[in-house]
């Protein structure tokens, strides 16, 4: 799959192709030279060197305080929606009863002694 993939699509133009739109439409043309500017400082040269690892830790330390407050409100749904549940089934067992006409027992005459 890998190999019929790379034949039919070559990413790096397609990388190539939707940064230079996204760029072009976002940046000027004297923004653009003064970030071609940065990147080719050593600052610039810095920040590309270590981009990655600071996406990386910035997506895990969001993660990280995110997933209490993601089990939080999990757990909050799912008690709500246990609550309607019950609810909705209490509601059904009700109107249950209600609809429900008792039998009455009808009254055989008894055999006579003889």
């Amino acid at each position: 799959m890998k190999e019929r993939f790379t034949q039919r699509l070559d990413l790096q133009h397609l990388i190539e192709e939707i940064s230079i739109q996204l760029y072009a439409k976002y940046f000027s043309d004297a923004e653009l030279k003064d970030i071609i500017t940065f990147y080719q400082s050593s600052t610039g040269k810095h920040a590309t060197e270590i981009m990655p690892s600071l996406f990386a830790e910035s997506i895990a330390m969001a993660n990280q305080r995110m997933l209490p407050l993601v089990k939080d409100l999990m757990s909050e749904i799912s008690s709500d929606e246990t609550a309607k549940f019950q609810e909705r089934v209490a509601l059904i067992v009700k109107s249950h009863h209600k609809t429900a006409t008792p039998q009455r027992k009808v009254r055989r005459p008894r055999p006579k002694s003889e």
